[in-house]
Formats: C-alpha cells, sequence, structure tokens
C-alpha cells in the first residue's frame, strides 16, 4: 500500500494510491497537534504502507524531521521537490527549486488534465498562488498573495476590530462590520484574480486560458467568481479541490513505470 500525504499550512490531506479503475479518494483534517510531524506519524500509524511520497510547505527542519523518522521506522518516502523539468512539465523559476513543491505538484496535475489548453492554476490555501502555465507545459511564473483567512486575521490583529470573521455570500454594501469583512476579503481576492487573469489573456496567452481553481477556500472564491460575466461556468473555469494530490499520484505513477 502506498500513501500520499500533502501537509498543507493548515491542513493535512492523504490518500492512499488508487488501484487501476478506482478513484482516488482524499482524507483530510485540520492539524491537531502543535507539532506538525505527530500529526503526520498519527495518519502514518493507520495504515499498514509500503511507501510513503509527500509535497509540503513546511520548511526545510520539517522535512528532515519526516526523513529521518521514515528511515527509523524503515518507510520507504519520497518528498517531491521542485525541479526543472517533470511530467511534461517546464518549470519557469529562475531557480527552480525556489518554486513551492505544491505549486510544482499542481502544474503537473493540471497539465495532465488539461492538455491542450493554456492554464491559469489559482491555490487557495492559507497562502493563495496564481501560476500560468502553456498548453505545451511551459510554467511561466506566478504570484503569492494572503489567504482569505491569512488576510482577514491580519486585519482584525492591527486593529481594534473584535469580531469572528466568516465566509458566507458577500454584500456589497455591508451594514455591519462582520460582514464589511467578510466581503472585504472575498471581493479583494475574486477581484484580484479577474484582474490578474485578464492581464495573462490579453497580454501573454495567444488562446484563452481555463482557470483551475484548488485548495481549501476554492469553492467560495469559485461561487463568487461564477456569477461575473466573463466567466462561462465548466468551460472558462473550473474548481479541482485536490488538484495537489492528483498530481501526487502523477508523480507516483511516472517513478514507478
Amino acid at each position: 500500500m502506498q500513501l500520499l500525504i500533502d501537509a498543507g499550512n493548515s491542513r493535512l490531506k492523504w490518500a492512499v494510491v488508487p488501484e487501476q479503475g478506482e478513484t482516488l479518494t482524499v482524507n483530510a483534517r485540520l492539524y491537531q497537534y502543535t507539532d506538525r510531524l505527530e500529526d503526520v506519524k498519527d495518519i502514518l500509524s493507520c495504515y499498514q504502507i509500503n511507501s510513503l511520497l509527500m509535497v509540503h510547505v513546511l520548511g526545510d527542519a520539517f522535512e528532515s524531521r519526516v526523513t529521518q523518522y521514515c528511515q527509523k521506522e524503515k518507510i520507504p518516502s519520497q518528498l517531491v521537490q521542485s525541479v526543472a523539468f517533470c511530467c511534461g512539465v517546464s518549470n519557469g523559476y529562475e531557480r527552480a527549486g525556489q518554486l513551492g513543491a505544491d505549486r510544482f505538484v499542481a502544474l503537473i496535475a493540471a497539465h495532465h488534465r488539461f492538455p491542450r489548453h493554456n492554464v491559469i492554476i489559482v491555490d487557495c490555501g492559507t497562502a493563495v498562488t496564481i501560476d500560468a502555465l502553456t498548453s505545451d507545459g511551459q510554467h511561466l511564473g506566478g504570484l503569492i498573495m494572503p489567504g482569505l483567512q491569512l488576510s482577514t486575521n491580519t486585519l482584525i490583529k492591527n486593529t481594534r476590530l473584535r469580531v469572528t470573521p466568516g465566509y458566507q455570500q458577500p454584500r456589497l454594501l455591508a451594514t455591519n462590520t462582520h460582514d464589511a469583512i467578510t466581503s472585504g476579503s472575498i471581493y479583494g481576492l475574486s477581484g484580484a484574480i479577474r484582474h490578474v487573469s485578464s492581464l495573462l489573456n490579453n497580454t501573454v496567452f495567444t488562446r484563452p486560458a481555463k482557470i483551475v481553481l484548488c485548495g481549501g477556500d476554492s469553492a467560495v472564491v469559485a461561487s463568487h467568481l461564477a456569477g461575473h460575466t466573463h466567466y462561462k461556468k465548466d468551460k472558462d473555469m473550473e474548481v479541482v479541490p485536490e488538484l495537489v494530490m492528483e498530481g501526487l499520484t502523477i508523480i507516483n505513477e511516472t517513478e514507478n513505470a
């Protein structure tokens, strides 16, 4: 049994590599321990696995500790790194290793899922990343901005506001502070995504790109973008929450081909 793990900033996701013809089933939870390694060990203890393939955003120290633990427990493991080229995707960063490994894995998944399309990948997590990918697999680069929760928490922390934010359907003109923060966060983020996508389609891509949203807040963001006249649901935009996990399965298949 092979296990895939995506260790993000806020959530831990995992899945058993499916047999041929089976559907990928992804499990997810918020971290339950202060020490992120304890969450990984907790998940590993639930399975009799032959190998582990992991992507993470938690830094070199975390990676070293995971590697040491797997060596101690005699679990063959591979932690995905961003490289210059993999699975049909060329890394667009000046230094390939500096591109977040989760972003690189998402690029691989997007290229395989939409092989004849230019793609704009929007990962809506703690941070929001936007990456541009051509139909032939060339990554053109990207950008990073605060996600919904992070931008809201930063606003509350640095002001005298005392509210608990939520992300229900935003109101254009809110009549209370709670709704004003909710609306500001969602309109600000969706506006940035629309603006960047428009710039890419008008100045970079020769054919319109498909927008692919993934990550924990992808459904919330997509529900707002879908109401915009520039986007026709299921044609110009698609929500694939587990895009990174799909990328891990592709890498696993390639490594074991």
